[in-house]
């Protein structure tokens, strides 16, 4: 938890105006620890934990890459920005930008799904009926 600047402040005027650390520690509810480290530094403000790493995708530029390309597959974005799939993946679920769910025939075209359920229209010479077997049953005359 990182505390004030305010109390940091607090807590080094009153070790330094003669009171102690363990009292002071009590006094406004922080680590021994704390007051230590406070008291040994130029600088109260909080430090930096660690510097962010430079990552490979740019935000903005696959935001775009998904505006101008809104039909490309992951393979293809991947083999764009130089990432592997499973990179491109997390990165678009970071920026919240989903798969298109609309159907294509909302679009004026029959979707690839309805093109398999209905191409069915008669049983073959086995019973079964045109199209994938694990979208259709098989008919038993």
């Amino acid at each position: 938890m990182t505390y004030s600047v305010d109390l940091r402040k607090k807590v080094v005027g009153f070790v330094r105006n003669g009171g102690g650390q363990r009292e002071a520690a009590r006094r406004f509810e922080v680590s021994l620890w704390c007051v230590r480290d406070w008291l040994a530094r130029k600088d109260l403000r909080p430090q930096q934990k660690g510097v962010p790493r430079q990552r490979k995708l740019d935000k903005e530029a696959l935001r775009a890459h998904v505006r101008a390309n809104p039909d490309a597959l992951l393979r293809e974005r991947a083999a764009h920005f130089g990432v592997r799939i499973s990179s491109l993946e997390a990165a678009l679920k970071r920026l919240r930008i989903t798969r298109k769910k609309k159907d294509a025939e909302i679009q004026g075209t029959p979707s690839r799904k309805a093109n398999r359920l209905f191409s069915a229209t008669a049983p073959d010479d086995h019973g079964a009926w045109f199209g994938k077997p694990r979208l259709c049953r098989r008919i038993r005359l």
